[in-house]
Order: structure tokens, then C-alpha cells, then sequence
């Protein structure tokens, strides 16, 4: 059995779309456990009038989107646990092909392409674009390629590798980092989820100093890994020196660290540019043209 875990706080007006996706799954023995974090709105009503004994309610004081998870992941009974997110919708066939995909590859994990509608920018992207197999541990710590409701993992993994609480965004590229460390994670190159972005979320391009901010919490507590995967370290200073360089603040230093790591003529130019205080210019040029 496969238990699927959604956390929910407020979504009343969406949860039954995101909780019918999983309930007509082609792959039909599931379990849905739908955690209500604390929510005022009748999240509750919606919930029990989906008429369905596969579903699981269960509420708590609000503690977040992770804490809802891991309360979902204990509650949950199944051999395999997925995570969907209250606002998005899975395609029909998303469990039984992840499931395939997984076996086949003998893996631990398994995750799946997704497309992303955009409110903010209105445009539709597919991500992220790699070919179906195993996934390398050094591909999944440079990039956050992992989104939470594409993921089909095994009981043992979830249960080891719980969420970090109080997380407020890129909960799934930290729980990857961990779980990925002594885990196998395949990739499925189907599109099996719609996710759709809202306007206040935090990674929607506008929040620049919380970016700033978690991306810093990231370099930090993940310091260990530099040694043997340079290429993270590396990785995560591009990341935030262009998030400083968006809103002007001080940034030459991370510029400095990675060009020592990478000897590149194109982090050499930006170190060079960064000095000079002319890189936040070029990328406002460049923003302004996308």
C-alpha cells in the first residue's frame, strides 16, 4: 500500500482538487492522510465530504508544512509514502508509473517531472529536464531538482529522514540532502504532476532577502559536504551572491570563494565585476530582457 501524505493549512477552496487527484489514481491501494495545520477556514467539511474510507483526517495546532508531513508520515501504515500539496493536482497514472520506475531501477526513492504554472509570470514550465534512471548524489546537492508532491519513497526512508521543522521554503531540497547521502533516488522523465505557483510564496522570485536568508542556512549547516563535493559548495555561492546582486547588497566575497574553487574565466569576470560594484547592473539589464 501506498500512504500519501498532504499537509494543509487554509485550503479549503483548493484541497479537493489536490485530494481527488490522488483518490482516482489508477494505482488503487492507498491510504490519504490529509493534515490540517491548525486551519480557521472549514478545511475540515470539505475533507469528510469527499465520502471516501481511503481518507484520513487529522488535525493539529499549527506547527507547518513540515511538521504536518512528518505528523502524516507517523500516522501513515502503507510500505511506500507520497507527498502531495494541497493546491497542486497529480496526473491519473503518477503512482503506478513512479512505482514501475522505482522498481526498475532497484531504487530507494523515486521522483517525477512536473509543470509549473506560474501565476506571477504566466508562463508554463516543465521541470526539471533529465533523463529517466538513477540520479547522482552531486547532481541532487547542487541543484533543488526534487519538489515535494513529485516524490514516491520507500517507508524505511521517510521514517529515517524526517522534515526540518520550522523550514519555511526549500523543504524538499534539504530533506534530499540528507536522504539522498545513503539512499538511491531514480528520476521518472514523465510529467506527472501540475504544480501551481502561488504569488506569495517565498520562492517566487520577489523575496529576495528571505532567498538570501535560507540559502545562507543551507551553506552553513551543510558545510561538512564542501570537502568532497566542491562543486555544492560552489553551487550554493553563486546562488546567493546573485540574490545579493539582485537588491545591491555586498557581494564580492561569495564571488571570490567560488571563482578559488572554480577557476573559471566566467566566475573570474564576475569577481572582477562584483569589485567594481558593475554586476548588479548587468543583471538588471539582463532580468529586464526575460
Amino acid at each position: 500500500m501506498i500512504s500519501v501524505v498532504i499537509p494543509s493549512y487554509n485550503r479549503a477552496d483548493r484541497i479537493r482538487r489536490s485530494a481527488e487527484s490522488v483518490l482516482n489514481q489508477t494505482y488503487q491501494e492507498i491510504e490519504l492522510i490529509i493534515v490540517d495545520d491548525g486551519s480557521s477556514d472549514n478545511t475540515e467539511e470539505v475533507v469528510k465530504s469527499l465520502n471516501d474510507n481511503r481518507v484520513r483526517y487529522v488535525r493539529q495546532e499549527n506547527q507547518g508544512a513540515c511538521v504536518a508531513r512528518n505528523t502524516g508520515i507517523s500516522c501513515s501504515r502503507g510500505e511506500y509514502i507520497a507527498f502531495q500539496d494541497s493546491d497542486d493536482a497529480w496526473h491519473a497514472d503518477k503512482l503506478e508509473k513512479q512505482l514501475a520506475t522505482l522498481e526498475k531501477y532497484h531504487a530507494d526513492v523515486c521522483f517525477c517531472r512536473m509543470q509549473r504554472f506560474d501565476y506571477a509570470s504566466e508562463k508554463d514550465v516543465f521541470f526539471p529536464d533529465l533523463p529517466e534512471g538513477i540520479v547522482a548524489y552531486e547532481s541532487l546537492l547542487t541543484e533543488s531538482l526534487v519538489s515535494t508532491q513529485t516524490i514516491l519513497a520507500k517507508r524505511s526512508v521517510c521514517e529515517k529522514y524526517q522534515f526540518t521543522a520550522g523550514l519555511k521554503a526549500r523543504q524538499d531540497w534539504d530533506w534530499i540532502i540528507r536522504a539522498a547521502q545513503d539512499h538511491v533516488f531514480c528520476f521518472d522523465a514523465s510529467v506527472l504532476v501540475d504544480v501551481y505557483l502561488q504569488n506569495d510564496s517565498i520562492t517566487s522570485g520577489q523575496n529576495h532577502e528571505k532567498i538570501i536568508a535560507l540559502l545562507q542556512r543551507f551553506y552553513d549547516v551543510y558545510q561538512d559536504r564542501f570537502e568532497q563535493y566542491p562543486a555544492f559548495q560552489a553551487s550554493l555561492l553563486e546562488k546567493i551572491a546573485f540574490q545579493k546582486t539582485i537588491v545591491s547588497s555586498a557581494y564580492a566575497e561569495e564571488y571570490e570563494k567560488k571563482y578559488k574553487i572554480t577557476k573559471s574565466k566566467a566566475d573570474l569576470a564576475k569577481m572582477i565585476l562584483s569589485r567594481l560594484h558593475l554586476l548588479h547592473m548587468f543583471y538588471a539589464v539582463k532580468l529586464k530582457k526575460q
